[in-house]
């Protein structure tokens, strides 16, 4: 690395990395002591642009320590705080700057500069006494644009929530004075890995991210009580990677079982040869109303993340196909990720669609209407298909804002025919068959993480008359209490297959 700025101010931290960058500067940030140690563990940069007061103590005791350990690189402090003690000591321990906020940023490029060009300057500079604030370039009619090279933007590592982009149309980058919205595609650049170490690219495949590799995600937010809450910035700030599918975000709480979110420092939104920021909802399909004649619905709901919800309904599919039945399936809420798309597809879906294929890289904050034709316009495009049932998968739990109002609504139950709940325990599964049946939908069986314990069955079977069926029940199409294949209609499927060629 060049240059690593530690700073907690996150606002000027951004302002400083990106100004840099404009500059072709090779440079990595933290806002932490701590961070700071590791970073310096990996690599020694050649100047270290250094705040003294952070949240776990004083950027002179990290610069002491640095001296102590021999190390002579140059190191400017950019302080609030700024007293003759602090100078005096920063003095002694060598500095080549002292910056007091607010400053004029040119000031710095000049010093850094010069140290780039020659480490061995330690000269003290006096401090900038100025009452300019820190100065950033703007368009005078909108944010600043810079040119993006298509080279570039293919050479990056681009997320499976991008799929539907095409990167040819993204010419420049949107770098400062905007403000990301949900679906905006983002250039980033990967500052520290940390609980995500790859990325699932368009493929399915998993990639790994190196430190300072350019990555292609969208802006979203995150619900994932197992993993990650998270929102969209207001600004272009370092924030984070909050799913491997392609989430950018700044994390707000994680699950004690996680690691804190992978770091990433966004270069810019990638924008057209207008100046507009290219979004996935650009790429969505059109909203569609799902026709009233349609292949007959099952639908797989669970009480949280990771009660197997997705393979309930694999599970399914498989059954259906074994038994000689054409499948489609759609996910429509959820965060954006490869996985479950495929899995599906795995289990002998002939077709499938999720809600980025919608424009959304999440489904978390978006409004009830919205989910309703997310999933309205995925039922309405496998209805196009010569299918015999359809198998839909809502994420999350059914205390989730967004899964909740969407069981509850008129139009869910319209579509609805079949419902299969997910559950982990006796009691999730209990409670939640029953509150289904309460909202007046079709709760016709039970399964999920319960079927890996035969106690929790028994537990559940003695107090709800809705059967459980295990995988190997579903996987068959072999129901003991009977079945969840659709009744077929021959005639009617001769009929579409006839109207289907005629389209043809």
């Amino acid at each position: 690395m060049s240059i690593l700025v530690v700073d907690d101010n996150t606002m000027l931290l951004s302002k400083i990395v990106r100004s840099l960058m404009i500059r072709n500067r090779d440079v990595r940030s933290a806002s932490s002591l701590q961070e700071a140690r590791d970073l310096l563990q990996q690599e020694i940069p050649e100047v270290l642009c250094l705040d003294l007061q952070l949240p776990d103590g004083s950027g002179l005791d990290l610069l002491e320590e640095i001296r102590q350990e021999g190390k002579t690189f140059p190191v400017v402090i950019i302080s609030g705080h700024y007293s003759k003690e602090n100078r005096d000591r920063a003095a002694k321990l060598g500095v080549s700057g002292f910056f007091s906020k607010p400053f004029v940023l040119q000031d710095l490029h000049k010093l850094l500069d010069s140290l780039l060009e020659n480490p061995e300057n330690t000269e003290v500079i006096p401090q900038d006494t100025g009452e300019e604030d820190i100065k950033v370039p703007f368009l005078e009619n909108g944010p600043l644009l810079e040119p993006l090279s298509l080279k570039r933007a293919t050479h990056a590592k681009r997320a499976y929530t991008t799929r539907h982009v095409d990167l040819q149309q993204a010419s420049q980058l949107l770098v400062n004075g905007y403000q990301p919205q949900v679906g905006d595609l983002v250039l980033a650049r990967v500052d520290r890995r940390l609980q995500h170490t790859h990325i699932q690219l368009p493929s399915g495949r998993r990639a790994m991210m190196n430190m300072g590799d350019e990555i292609i995600v969208c802006y979203g937010n995150r619900y994932a009580p197992d993993q990650f809450e998270a929102e969209v910035p207001r600004d272009l700030s370092p924030c984070h990677l909050v799913a491997a599918g392609g989430v950018a975000s700044l994390s707000l709480s994680r699950n004690n079982a996680m690691k804190s979110a992978t770091k990433i420092t966004p270069i810019g939104v990638l924008a057209d040869s207008a100046g507009k920021a290219i979004n996935m909802e650009d790429y969505a399909l059109k909203i569609s109303q799902a026709p009233r004649s349609r292949p007959p619905v099952t639908v797989v709901i669970g009480t949280s993340m990771n009660a197997g919800k997705t393979t309930v309904a694999a599970d399914i599919i498989l059954g259906m196909t074994r038994q000689g039945l054409r499948v489609g399936a759609a996910k429509v809420t959820g965060t954006g990720a490869g996985g479950d798309v495929f899995r599906m597809q795995d289990c002998g879906a002939l077709k499938v669609y999720d809600f980025t294929d919608c424009g959304y890289p999440t489904t978390y904050k978006v409004p009830l209407d919205n989910c309703i034709e997310i999933m309205q316009t995925l039922i309405a495009k496998l209805s196009e298909e010569i299918l015999d049932s359809i198998v839909i998968e809502v994420a999350d739990g059914i205390l989730q804002d967004e899964t909740r109002g969407l069981v509850q609504s008129k139009e869910f139950k319209a579509l609805c025919d079949d419902i299969v709940f997910a559950a982990g325990d006796a009691m999730g599964a209990l409670g939640g068959s029953s509150w289904l049946q309460q909202q007046g939908l079709n709760v016709i069986g039970v399964s999920g993480v319960i079927t890996s314990s035969p106690l929790a069955m028994r537990e559940y079977s003695m107090s709800s008359d809705i059967p459980v069926y295990t995988r190997g029940d579903l996987k068959t199409g072999q129901y003991p209490e009977g079945s969840l294949l659709p009744d077929i209609d021959e005639e009617e499927i001769e009929l579409q297959q006839n109207f289907s060629m005629l389209a043809s």
